[in-house]
């Protein structure tokens, strides 16, 4: 759905993010997967409405030839509950607030002193720290890691290997 609707990679990451931390204190029913896509849809709206200037209807974020398509109103009941279960803190920090620090300490060997702060990294630094972390979320329990951690690590993954070039 970030794909389709071109979502930026912000709004991927809070999604997961919310979905980690409402999964992580609101435990769904036993057999009813159904649940499961409804809170993936409400997490995904949500982080639209946070992050996107253009939000699609809660109908168009679903998959239409999906078993299970939820009305508006039940989306928005579930996102009301996530909300609630999450105390509203719908503005996370996620890894990619810290990738640019990171990589801007890591390629100006830590300095920047004199007052000046040290340039910014390379487009294509900031674009491939993107793509591991969006790679990343998808296969590590987001909350396992702070995401300064997450972020520290792609910046010296990152660092190193240009450094190998």
């Amino acid at each position: 759905a970030c794909g389709y609707h071109r979502f930026g990679e912000m709004c991927f990451c809070s999604a997961v993010n919310y979905l980690d931390r409402f999964l992580s204190l609101y435990d769904l029913p036993v057999g009813k997967t159904w649940t499961a896509r409804l809170v993936a849809v409400a997490c995904l709206l949500l982080a639209a409405k946070m992050e996107e200037v253009n939000v699609p209807n809660a109908i168009d974020l679903q998959v239409p030839a999906s078993r299970f398509l939820f009305e508006s109103r039940t989306i928005q009941r579930m996102e009301i509950l996530i909300l609630n279960s999450l105390k509203w803190n719908v503005k996370p920090y996620t890894p990619l607030n810290f990738v640019e620090y990171f990589l801007r300490k890591l390629t100006s060997g830590g300095g920047g002193g004199g007052g000046t702060s040290p340039p910014p990294p390379e487009p294509w630094m900031i674009g491939r720290s993107i793509q591991i972390v969006s790679t990343a979320i998808k296969g590590i329990d987001f909350l396992e890691f702070r995401p300064s951690e997450i972020a520290a690590s792609v910046a010296v993954y990152i660092i190193s290997g240009e450094m190998q070039q």
